[in-house]
């Protein structure tokens, strides 16, 4: 059987941050010493990485036509202070994101059920 594709997925973008380092999409951008030491609201290296990224515009919501990029999803480690993830997320903001999601990551402790 045939099947076509009226809408494609909406790509979101992968921000995590390690202990030691903030990536976007798999690729570094700048150790957590460096984002933790900014003394700006936002972080530059990350704000210039994520305007890379193509703008599109709003549909179906009350912003229709607005220009975005879409949707993030920021994943950090349980230990990064929200000090930190704060400049993340105004990052975010400030490179046009629609929406920003939040995920911690947590190692799986070893052990029985």
């Amino acid at each position: 059987p045939k099947s076509t594709v009226k809408e494609e997925p909406n790509p979101t973008t992968v921000v995590l941050i390690t202990k030691t380092e903030i990536f976007v999409d798999n690729v570094r951008i700048m150790s957590t010493d460096e984002a933790f030491a900014t003394a700006d609201a936002f972080l530059p290296p990350l704000k210039a990485e994520l305007q890379r990224l193509p703008l599109m515009t709003v549909e179906g919501q009350e912003n229709a036509g607005a220009l975005s990029r879409g949707n993030v999803n920021i994943m950090a480690d349980k230990t990064i202070p929200y000090q930190a993830l704060k400049k993340v997320m105004a990052t975010c903001t400030e490179a046009r994101f629609a929406k920003i999601s939040l995920a911690v990551v947590e190692k799986k402790r070893g052990g029985g059920s």
